[in-house]
């Protein structure tokens, strides 16, 4: 029996909370293994994340995904051109919205007097990697294995729409509660996923939110458009990572700007002025995404 279009949209909901619940009953006895190496809210978080990417090659065999269905490249110098171009792409797209916010006097430079290039270099290596980090995991995840099992369920842009939607969101999921240790239990991984679930409900983030909805929109036309894109995606992923990071190595918001609501909080660069510069990127991919026939 085919799915409705809400209970298609749903289904990764379940997923992610399956996920979620599932570390909330194993992180204490695993903190309590740990002997206090790491906070109870980290155990829950980085097992929450673990639980998700060790169940993706079972949700892959599951959805009945091939390399096609992912957007996976078939041969190396095919990912690598996909990651070199993209990577390219995300430097490009963050840097033109990092210069115009220093134009606009939302961000000033905070590197020392003639050793621009120099404290680039030093604030470059870290956030690379963890920029190619996180846009693997989280490629594979929205604009791999869940944009393209919604493809092929209910079309191209409701896939775009409905992945982009799940990416945006989860940014948000974090708790910021410091619960007492020798007050710890079974029942505080519970609190702390309750907090995160009472964060999703702020309205302060809404541009935040707003931008990363449009990044996600662009990221799945260009995973749709252009061939296996999977690659194309990772690198440009990476690449706004890499300059998100940078930039705030370098660079420190002006508070005192009458164009400060431009910027949101989530990271003090993202805002209502991303969301617009996004969706200036976007719209047209859109258009032809929307013109383009079933293959």
């Amino acid at each position: 029996m085919p799915l409705g279009p809400i209970t298609t949209a749903l289904l990764p909901l379940g997923y992610l909370l399956t996920a979620l619940l599932s570390a909330g009953l194993l992180a204490y006895p695993l903190y309590l293994a740990l002997h206090g190496a790491m906070s109870l809210r980290a155990v829950v978080s980085r097992l929450t994340l673990a639980l998700i990417v060790l169940s993706l090659p079972w949700l892959i065999a599951k959805l009945r995904l091939g390399r096609g269905g992912l957007g996976l490249p078939a041969r190396p110098i095919a990912w690598l051109r996909g990651l070199a171009a993209g990577l390219l792409a995300g430097i490009a797209i963050m840097a033109l919205l990092v210069l115009l916010e220093t134009a606009l006097g939302l961000r000033t430079g905070a590197w020392p007097p003639g050793q621009f290039a120099s404290s680039l270099l030093r604030a470059s290596a870290k956030p690379l990697l963890v920029g190619v980090l996180v846009g693997c995991i989280e490629e594979l995840l929205f604009r791999g294995v869940l944009l393209g099992a919604l493809a092929q369920r209910r079309g191209a842009v409701y896939a775009v729409a409905v992945s982009a939607f799940y990416y945006a969101i989860l940014h948000f999921f974090h708790s910021d509660l410091k619960l007492p240790e020798d007050g710890l239990g079974w029942q505080s991984s519970f609190t702390y996923i309750g907090d995160g679930f009472r964060h999703l409900l702020r309205w302060n983030n809404a541009d935040s939110f707003a931008a990363l909805y449009c990044a996600g929109l662009l990221l799945g036309c260009a995973r749709l458009l252009v061939g296996p894109g999977l690659a194309l995606c990772i690198g440009i992923h990476a690449g706004w990572v890499y300059t998100l990071r940078t930039t705030l190595a370098l660079t420190d918001l002006v508070p005192a700007s009458p164009l400060g609501f431009l910027v949101g909080d989530y990271d003090h660069i993202i805002g209502w002025l991303a969301a617009g510069w996004l969706t200036l990127l976007t719209l047209p991919l859109l258009r032809t995404l929307h013109r383009r026939r079933p293959a």
